[in-house]
């Protein structure tokens, strides 16, 4: 029972929006930053890259934020507890 409440503490604490595609102009990431901080500047953002652009990813971090984490390659058991803690999740297939 103990591990069942627990999941749902974590569940409840969902305020990150995260990327799980590389910092690259084809997701829009750049648009997505700026309309965050346009609007809600306290949400933090990770944004996972498995690749990224050189010249677009220096563009994103004149638009991160403190909080903002760029993430290489997690563990699964992280991956899902992130996700878990995620309120938006940006995924352009």
């Amino acid at each position: 029972k103990e591990n069942k409440n627990e999941f749902w503490k974590s569940f409840i604490k969902r305020n990150l929006i995260t990327s799980f595609r590389g910092p690259s102009p084809l997701y829009r990431i750049k648009e997505i930053l700026k309309t965050r901080n346009q609007n809600n500047p306290g949400f933090r953002i990770n944004i996972f890259q498995p690749f990224h652009d050189e010249d677009y990813f220096s563009t994103l971090k004149n638009y991160s934020i403190y909080s903002d984490k760029f993430l290489g390659g997690i563990e699964k058991k992280d991956y899902y507890k992130l996700s878990l803690e995620t309120m938006l999740v940006v995924f352009i297939s």
